[in-house]
């Protein structure tokens, strides 16, 4: 067991005000918006507040243009009475709306010979048509939504089927129509698919459609110069993939000038294709893509695709969500409610009573009677009577019984009003035991106070009242006034544990069915594990290019494995000039789970192994049979 059981790492005070800064899940849903489709539900209300209540900050939509005008100059009052009640909802909950400006009504196409959808992805007929329903629709949210994205994807032929300059006089007439409406909205580029569609492969860099268009607009042409504010593309892939797309983003931006024009990923995401096996790797997705997408400090903000998932008979593209087609989370939602740490949000909790305990990946838990039902509000606070307590329960689908050694510790912290002295305590559920405590110290500074735990040997299976996980103690004396709580995980090692189903989160364990990667599954000192069978076996680790990548050459692999015998395991990594330099662990024949630290200060992981893999374990070619349970990788930042 790790020693101390927990740290004190901060203890920070903030003046008494009536609102703090935004907290560290609402901070990343900033950054990390959703598209969604609360006009296509059947309970359009309803999926707002779900919106609402799962903390969302960013939502991108898409109402079709034929869908809102049905002939020239005549509405679908109920469906725009049905977008109207939409932006109210969400603009009054503070929710930003992204407003995809797409596609052509039938009845304005350039091409009426055509049937849906390909009668709609084609240019208007008249561009005088796009001109006012652009202009009727922006006036219409002038103040609600001030975010306008012209046409989805044309780059892509299933979306756009005109040329180039056909889509760059669409955004040149879209533009001015946008800022009469309003000078401060903005308008992005179409999200690019950075691809042509019908296997066409990648698209994407110089020479390519975004390329292309640049150098349409040039100084001293007619009408507005780059008539867009934001940059727009879409990633979908592993994050090595989209390490090469924002690459070739900046190559385009950099050769025509722009470097000062932000960037935007309107859609990214994963889908399952209805594996459910894969819901874990879906997860991982979403914070590979949050914590890549930070080390870029041109990309503003990203947006999920999609939060719930549709019905269309198509297994990827049913697949993507956050949540199920019943709205009910899956993994991947609660990974992204706590990005930057699951947080409790008491005012959201009390607006939705309903919605919280399953939307919330940290949840106060009221119980109706018995010790942690004495707790009572105080505006956006919490108060803890003396000698009561509060609870709080973690979605398991996050975190549940340290999730099998992949997240024994974690950080939580506290923002509490500091009056009085002695203590108040944090008792948690940990694998010594369900009401582990640690004593807070009161100060009795009167001010806001974080205090910022480390808890170790952590379980959260929920083993104290009510199925919960933690608990606060109010002290024998004094109330506890409380203003937020949060949990977080360490995100710095990556790592994976190996068994049946092998769990990870930032490094990937590749399961291979066939050649040298295989690796069977073994009972050893009672954990499971993987072995290398044989001399010509290895067993193969792949890292996210979210978490390192080339240039990042500092780095700690921690190997646990079962010491048995006086041989060896070697380590091949990737580094300058070798896909597989090796590092030999020798064993001492303890009998038992030995983990060994293997420093490396060359490493250049660049997917330059077999199964696109960064790193790999050998047996040393001596013939012996080895176990390995777990992996952690440490980046540590350049000197």
């Amino acid at each position: 067991m790790p020693a101390p059981m927990y740290r004190l790492v901060a203890f920070a005070a903030v003046a008494l005000l009536p609102l703090l800064p935004l907290g560290a899940d609402q901070a990343a849903m900033h950054e990390l918006g959703v598209a969604a489709r609360p006009q296509s539900h059947p309970n359009p209300e309803l999926y707002c507040d779900h919106l609402i209540a799962s903390g969302v900050k960013w939502v991108r939509i898409a109402p079709e243009w034929g869908s809102i005008e049905t002939a020239k100059g005549q509405y679908n009052t109920a469906y725009l009475a049905k977008l109207d009640a939409i932006v109210e909802r969400l603009h009054a909950a503070d929710v930003s709306i992204l407003w995809i400006l797409c596609y052509t009504a039938p009845w304005a196409s350039s091409r009426p010979d055509l049937s849906w959808p390909a009668i709609t992805r084609h240019k208007p007929q008249n561009w005088t048509d796009w001109e006012d329903y652009v202009s009727f629709i922006v006036s219409r949210y002038a103040g609600k939504v001030t975010h306008w994205e012209v046409w989805n994807e044309p780059d892509h032929g299933g979306f756009w089927k005109d040329s180039v300059a056909d889509y760059h006089e669409l955004l040149r007439r879209a533009y001015p129509q946008i800022k009469v409406a309003d000078p401060a909205n903005t308008v992005l580029l179409g999200g690019l698919a950075m691809t042509t569609g019908s296997g066409g492969g990648d698209s994407f860099g110089l020479g390519t459609f975004l390329d292309q268009l640049l150098a349409l607009d040039q100084p001293g042409t007619a009408g507005p110069a780059r008539p867009f504010d934001v940059f727009n593309y879409h990633a979908y892939g592993d994050y090595a993939r989209h390490v090469s797309m924002h690459a070739g983003m900046r190559d385009v931006i950099e050769k025509h000038g722009l470097q000062t024009r932000p960037i935007w990923i309107t859609e990214t995401g994963y889908s399952t294709r209805g594996d459910a096996s894969r819901e874990a790797a879906k997860a991982d997705m979403v914070d590979q893509i949050h914590l890549g997408n930070l080390l870029w400090t041109d990309v503003e903000r990203a947006f999920w695709h999609c939060y719930h998932n549709p019905s269309t008979g198509d297994a990827n593209e049913d697949n993507f969500g956050l949540l199920t087609g019943d709205l009910v989370p899956l993994p991947a939602f609660f990974h992204y409610q706590a990005l930057g740490g699951a947080e409790t949000d008491f005012a959201l909790q009390a607006a939705h009573p309903s919605l919280a305990p399953t939307l919330r990946t940290l949840h106060h838990h009221i119980p109706s009677g018995g010790d942690g039902s004495h707790v009572v509000s105080d505006g956006d606070d919490r108060v803890v009577p003396a000698t009561r307590y509060m609870y709080f329960r973690v979605a398991d689908a996050w975190l549940f019984d340290g999730n099998g050694g992949l997240d024994e510790q974690v950080e939580l912290d506290v923002t509490f009003l500091d009056v009085g002295s002695g203590n108040f305590s944090v008792q948690y559920d940990s694998a010594t035991g369900a009401y582990r405590g640690v004593p807070v110290p009161r100060t009795g500074t009167g001010l806001w106070k974080t205090v910022t735990l480390v808890l170790d040997a952590v379980k959260f299976a929920n083993r104290q009242n009510g199925s919960c996980d933690f608990r606060l103690y109010a002290g024998a004396s004094l109330p506890l006034t409380v203003r937020g709580v949060a949990v977080r995980k360490r995100m710095n090692p990556a790592a994976v544990v190996l068994g049946a189903e092998s769990r990870g989160k930032l490094l990937e364990f590749v399961e291979a069915e066939s050649g040298d990667g295989v690796a069977p599954l073994r009972s050893v000192g009672g954990a499971e594990c993987r072995a290398v069978t044989a001399d010509n076996r290895y067993l193969y680790f792949r890292v996210s290019d979210a978490f390192a990548r080339a240039g990042d050459t500092r780095l700690d692999v921690a190997i646990t494995f079962w010491d048995a015998g006086l041989d060896r395991l070697v380590l091949q990594y990737n580094a300058p000039g070798a896909a597989h330099k090796g590092v030999s662990i020798w064993k001492t024949g303890t009998l038992a789970w030995r983990t060994v630290v293997v420093s490396l200060h060359d490493a250049n992981f660049v997917n330059a192994q077999g199964y696109g893999a960064d790193f790999r374990i050998s047996n040393g070619w001596d013939g012996t049979e080895e176990h390995v349970r777990k992996i952690e990788v440490t980046l540590h930042p350049a000197p």
